[in-house]
């Protein structure tokens, strides 16, 4: 038994896709707006890094500052503790070449008072030195002081502060004081951080300290610093978003332009 199959070629029906909404014409998404589309959808991921890296900056710029600030602080603390110490090793070394006859004790202070009144360190940083007694007996910078009980001397905020001097020495020996000074070329009493030191023998209070503007100038120096690296960092990150997102953006354009055209059966495109 023979079977015989005729086959029969059917054109295909000719389907044309449409948008589910009735009004297709209304609603077909044009090669423009797709592009706007991916455009924006590219570049709005790739902006999120700008904020971040903001964010980023500020945090670590207000830290890094702010361990800025109180290094500055010990350290500066730490080297009015180390010249007042060198100050107290001449005082020293006077009481004991009064001690082997070397000199009177009279002579010894005196020499000692002198060489200290000429001591420097830090540009204009200098050293005072009071008795347990609140009396002034060496100050480079306004000797009028000298000889004066300043027992009961207070600066602008009420800080007594020979008394506090005294009051730290007898109690520890050493130690540091704050208060406000006048600063030469100033008229207005500046905030000082000082450090005093005691020697026992003659009952003396060997002092020094460095006013906070100046801390806070070297402090705003170190700002503008890092705020400039800062913007510096954040321009550089804007400018490689930027690139990036346009290097990434384009071949995406075209790619949308050339499958938009092959929808509409466009192949010369």
């Amino acid at each position: 038994m023979q079977y015989c199959c005729q086959h029969r070629i059917v054109d295909p029906p000719n389907y044309r896709f449409s948008p589910l909404s009735p009004n297709a014409g209304g609603n077909k998404i044009s090669e423009k707006k797709v592009n706007r589309f991916s455009n924006l959808a590219i570049g709005a991921k790739l902006a999120l890094i700008i904020p971040l890296v903001i964010l980023g900056n500020v945090a670590l710029t207000a830290f890094n500052l702010s361990e800025f600030r109180s290094k500055l602080f010990e350290l500066k603390s730490q080297d009015i503790q180390h010249a007042v110490e060198l100050a107290n090793g001449i005082v020293k070394s006077a009481y004991e070449k009064s001690r082997i006859g070397a000199m009177t004790e009279a002579e010894a202070q005196t020499f000692a008072k002198e060489e200290i009144r000429k001591l420097r360190y830090g540009g204009e940083e200098y050293f005072w030195i009071n008795d347990m007694t609140g009396v002034m007996l060496m100050h480079p910078y306004k000797p009028d002081l000298e000889g004066k009980d300043l027992i009961g001397f207070k600066d602008p905020n009420g800080v007594t502060l020979f008394k506090e001097m005294i009051d730290v020495v007898a109690a520890r020996g050493a130690g540091a004081v704050n208060y406000h000074w006048p600063k030469p070329g100033f008229d207005a009493p500046v905030a000082k951080i000082s450090y005093v030191m005691g020697f026992k023998p003659w009952g003396w209070v060997v002092g020094s300290g460095v006013y906070v503007d100046d801390i806070e100038a070297a402090f705003d120096r170190q700002l503008l610093i890092l705020c400039g690296a800062g913007l510096l960092v954040i321009a550089v990150v804007v400018l490689l978003v930027v690139v990036l997102s346009r290097s990434i953006s384009r071949p995406i354009t075209a790619m949308t332009g050339f499958m938009g055209s092959l929808a509409e059966g466009d192949l010369d495109k």
